[in-house]
């Protein structure tokens, strides 16, 4: 699964903004090293994919060495975001400022995430703005995915059109799609139901590479996913690299 990009379509200015980041970009790593250790295995040339993995399990050792440091920023972060919402002057400030805590919460703490979510909602809710209030059901949704929730998260999801929300909302939108049915293909059981659940992550994938700006995180990313779906894991493990070489 990949994780979701609200708030992180490039990456941050400061290395020390960008724990989210760098765990997404482990999660990547990793498991592009272990595609990697099968193509060894397999005895399939791969001496520059071999030169690039290097590269970027530096980039993971670094993260995980620095790794108490993240996490300290995020937490006063966090504290800070919080206490700026309880000094908030209007509902527009609070809907952001909860906004902001999600982001920071949503691969950290799920169930505080899902408060956020909601409080974000009924915040939207109280202001009568549409627009606000799908991005709050869409970011409990993604939350649902997160726990694994995948009926209650599409159900909100296909609630909503894509017609209603304004474009900069398209790219989550499709990534909580794809997010959920691809979980949904790697756990079912049935080869039916699993290749159903493959090609809406191919179409909600391809979706993503339209929609997501070329040179950002998110299209690094999903196009990676595509890559290594499509078998050509050293295309896939190269253009992480450069992103990551890019970023830098």
């Amino acid at each position: 699964c990949v994780p979701s990009f609200r708030g992180f379509a490039t990456p941050p200015k400061s290395s020390l903004e960008n724990f989210h980041y760098l765990c997404l970009m482990f999660r990547w790593i990793m498991t592009l090293a272990m595609i990697l250790a099968a193509l060894t295995a397999a005895a399939i040339p791969t001496h520059g994919a071999h030169a690039r993995t290097d590269s970027l399990m530096a980039v993971l050792d670094d993260v995980i060495a620095r790794r108490p440091e993240y996490l300290q920023e995020k937490t006063e972060r966090i504290a800070g975001l919080e206490s700026r919402l309880r000094l908030a002057a209007d509902d527009r400030e609070r809907f952001d400022c909860m906004g902001m805590l999600f982001d920071e919460y949503a691969a950290f703490n799920s169930d505080s995430a899902l408060a956020y979510s909601r409080r974000r909602e009924a915040v939207a809710s109280r202001m009568g703005n549409a627009e606000r209030i799908l991005n709050a059901r869409m970011n409990y949704a993604a939350t649902l995915c997160i726990m694994c929730m995948y009926k209650e998260a599409l159900d909100i999801m296909d609630s909503i059109r894509t017609s209603d929300l304004p474009r900069y909302l398209h790219p989550y939108y499709y990534h909580i799609y794809r997010t959920a049915y691809g979980n949904l293909c790697e756990y079912a059981a049935l080869e039916p139901l699993r290749g159903r659940y493959r090609q809406l992550t191919e179409i909600y994938r391809d979706s993503l590479l339209m929609v997501n700006e070329p040179g950002s995180l998110a299209y690094a990313i999903t196009l990676a996913d595509a890559l290594n779906a499509e078998g050509r894991y050293g295309e896939a493990l190269e253009s992480l690299g450069a992103y990551i070489d890019s970023a830098r």
